[in-house]
């Protein structure tokens, strides 16, 4: 149950960004991650409740994607792990 990869804004994250991890871990069933590092710099400026918002908001609706949702997901997930370590 416990998550990998740190959460940021849901537009942030480098070099994968956070949207793609959190549709991941939504699919493994995590239920606890962590702050990525970068996350007091990403979330400067910025309204922390209207950002934890959009991340709840994405949260829920990664829970509800149908299997062939899922499944596309996490082959565009894959794809890009491929590209960051091609010699993996």
């Amino acid at each position: 149950p416990v998550g990998f990869g740190g959460g940021t804004v849901m537009d942030g994250g480098s070099p994968i960004p956070y949207r793609q991890l959190l549709l991941e871990q939504a699919r493994l069933g995590c239920a606890l991650t962590f702050l990525r590092r970068t996350f007091h710099r990403d979330i400067g400026g910025r309204d922390l409740a209207l950002e934890m918002g959009a991340i709840e908001a994405a949260w829920s609706g990664a829970q509800r994607r149908p299997p062939a949702r899922i499944d596309a997901d996490r082959a565009s997930f894959v794809d890009l792990l491929r590209r960051l370590r091609p010699d993996a």
